[in-house]
């Protein structure tokens, strides 16, 4: 922000909220800074002041200790020298440095995004877990630049440890590529880069150590990439690696003819003519305002060429996550209905975070014009309808089942965000559409006991999902963590193949007795599934464990979780202040008891608070948005940082919250104001209750 409110926003910001729940918020506004310039904002120093002022005006433990020990004598001449000099705002209040640098080192804590691992060697024995080469992508808050500053790392992770060997330094990413894309054979990788004049981005395919060729993608064929982890997460790469399938934004229409000014005119000062801006285009609004739709596109390797995939499919659907189909006979995609009129699925709105919108998936085929020859798309056909609100679709290894994500209960019922299914099809049969999907895990009935199967809530799964030809492994949400499951897609098992609770979570911080975090499936390679922890109370960290020989172990019933040891030396570091300052906190996950509406199932409310305390602290109730989403086990460096200055940070994952049953969830429409806001007190005072 720019202006008097630049320091409020910057705590709206840091806070990831738009409104923690905080009596003083409105009158510490008033007492920040003077207006400032964005430059001025922009350099680190001036941001972590701001926050120091605004801890002061909240009325930070440490600031407010700090300042009842100054001496009489250096009050007086404080008091002096203010008297002699003129009034004015001050830039730097006294005794707030010690804040000021721990927000700086918090921010310092890079967090994790994709690991791709790649098997190399041969087993010791067989079926024996394999060495694998690690490369790990992280992100940094450039305060500077008010950016992410991206960088990857790799390594090598012998069989049977958990110390890597050989890491490299840390590589940043190139500000001009957007994507890089390696082949599941890591051979070969495709670079998306920034295009020169007149192309929307330039497609580098190398192999192995040399560049095999670069395309110019022409502005009139596509628009910019889309990678915003909706349309499309990444690039897919064909059976036969000769052909990738992303998603771009379609190019933009003809320009409208230039329209001359009044004869009369064409010597007077002013336009001489004007352009219309065409027909009216609506995108899909909020962090898609002012993109185009997106569209699948194919790179043909062999000839070296860029089709367009969905050009025989209408012009007003947006379509995206391509999935290539067995031996590279074409493509699955999923298309979103923009205008449907005289439907239920007529009006269009946004999609971020909602999941209650029309979609279907499309088989393309594609084949070659003969040996050697281009790639031709054939005629598309549609095999699920819209009302399946079908994403994600996936093969497993034999090709002979098609498992996608469902949220048709969301679409149902108009929540944004509900419990999704996981259904499946016969491939090829169901190549041809008309074939009836069939459910592998349904919505639980009820409200679920503690422990046992809340539903599934996930929007996508995971590249390296299937372990076998029924076994697939989800990243989804089970009540205040995020876990891996394992499904049997034939019998509808579920089960955790991570903790869901701190007593057994083997990686839990302050020797087992910190928060069970939340982990996430990256790859699956060499007999080991390698995957990130968070939690609040611990930076990210890069696990891995070995899976069983046999995939069925994980759906047996009374199956435990895997045995999972984080990776030395590819996780996140923290500066020792932050590491001191994590040491120093304690994190309880509490049950509620509601005290209106129906008052027999509780919620779970997670409280972050220094170890040490004497007598009540400060609290922070953070809600989060939605409604329908959940503050899950993570990495929340402004909440740690909030703790370590000694506030109780209240995190109440209220009725309605994503993870915990469908019941649950339903409850909230039509008393949001009440449910949702009286659950948020009832959390703070059971965290009272508690000390």
């Amino acid at each position: 922000g720019e202006g008097a409110d630049a320091p409020k926003s910057m705590l709206v910001g840091c806070l990831q909220r738009t409104g923690p729940v905080l009596g003083r918020v409105g009158r510490a506004s008033s007492r920040i800074a003077a207006p400032r310039s964005t430059a001025h904002w922009k350099q680190p120093a001036n941001c972590a002041l701001a926050w120091s002022q605004t801890l002061v005006a909240l009325g930070s433990p440490i600031v407010s200790r700090r300042r009842s020990t100054m001496s009489a004598q250096a009050a007086g001449d404080a008091a002096s020298t203010a008297a002699d000099a003129k009034p004015a705002v001050p830039e730097v209040p006294s005794g707030v440095e010690a804040e000021a640098a721990a927000l700086a080192a918090f921010a310092e804590v890079p967090t994790l995004g994709k690991v791709v691992a790649r098997a190399v060697g041969p087993a010791r024995a067989q079926g024996a877990p394999r060495d694998l080469w690690l490369t790990v992508n992280t992100a940094t808050r450039n305060l500077p630049a008010n950016t992410q500053r991206k960088a990857s790392v790799s390594a090598l992770l012998p069989a049977g440890s958990t110390q890597v060997l050989g890491a490299s330094v840390p590589t940043e990413a190139p500000a001009d590529t957007s994507l890089l894309a390696p082949a599941p054979s890591g051979r070969q990788q495709l670079a998306f880069k920034s295009g020169a004049e007149g192309c929307s981005m330039s497609l580098c395919m190398w192999n192995e150590s040399r560049l095999l060729f670069e395309l110019q993608v022409p502005k009139g064929l596509h628009g910019a990439l889309v990678n915003d982890g909706y349309f499309a997460a990444g690039a897919a790469w064909s059976p036969g690696e000769d052909a990738v399938a992303y998603t771009a934004e379609v190019p933009p229409g003809e320009k409208t003819p230039v329209w001359c000014g009044q004869e009369s005119l064409k010597d007077a000062a002013g336009a001489k003519g004007w352009r219309g801006v065409g027909t009216a285009n609506e995108d899909w609004g909020e962090l898609n305002t002012g993109k185009r739709l997106p569209a699948v596109y194919v790179l043909d390797a062999v000839t070296r060429t860029v089709i367009k995939a969905t050009a025989s499919l209408p012009a007003e659907v947006s379509f995206g996550q391509p999935a290539w189909c067995p031996g590279g006979s074409g493509l699955v995609v999923v298309g979103w209905q923009q205008y449907n009129p005289g439907s239920a699925y007529a009006k269009r709105l946004g999609v971020v975070f909602c999941y209650n919108r029309a979609c279907a998936l499309y088989y393309i085929p594609l084949a070659r014009s003969g040996p050697g020859g281009a790639l031709v798309a054939g005629e598309p056909v549609a095999i699920t309808d819209l009302g399946s609100s079908a994403v994600s679709p996936t093969f497993n290894p034999s090709g002979t089942t098609l498992a996608y994500i469902s949220h048709h209960t969301a679409l149902k019922t108009g929540t944004h965000s509900a419990t999704a299914t996981l259904n499946t099809l016969p491939w090829p049969k169901a190549a041809a559409g008309g074939v009836a999907p069939r459910v592998a895990v349904d919505i639980p009935a009820g409200h679920p006991t503690p422990g046992s199967f809340p539903g599934l809530y996930t929007t996508s799964i995971p590249d390296d999902g299937f372990l076998s030809d029924t076994v697939l492994l989800l990243n989804a949400q089970w009540r205040s963590t995020t876990s891996v499951l394992a499904v049997d897609v034939a019998t509808g098992s579920v089960s955790p193949v991570t903790p869901v609770d701190s007593a057994s979570d083997p990686l839990a911080a302050n020797g087992g007795s910190g928060m069970c975090g939340s982990y996430s499936l990256s790859a699956v390679a060499g007999g080991r599934v390698v995957g990130t922890r968070v939690a609040m109370d611990a930076v990210p960290q890069v696990v891995v464990a070995d899976l069983p020989a046999d995939p069925q172990d994980l759906v047996r019933q009374g199956a435990q979780p895997l045995a999972w040891s984080a990776v030395a030396g590819l996780g996140s570091s923290a500066p020792l202040a932050v590491a001191d300052a994590l040491a120093n906190l304690e994190v309880v996950v509490q049950s509620v008891t509601p005290t209106i509406g129906n008052t027999g199932h509780t919620f779970q409310s997670t409280v972050l608070m220094p170890r040490k305390r004497e007598g009540p602290l400060p609290a922070l109730i953070m809600p989060h948005g939605g409604p329908h989403t959940a503050i899950t086990a993570g990495w929340y460096p402004a909440y740690a940082f909030l703790a370590s200055l000694g506030y109780a940070v209240i995190c109440p994952n209220y009725r309605g919250s994503t993870g915990f049953s469908q019941e649950s969830l339903a409850s909230l429409p039509g008393k949001c104001g009440s449910h949702d806001v009286q659950d948020c007190m009832d959390a703070l005072g059971a965290a009272v209750a508690a000390g």
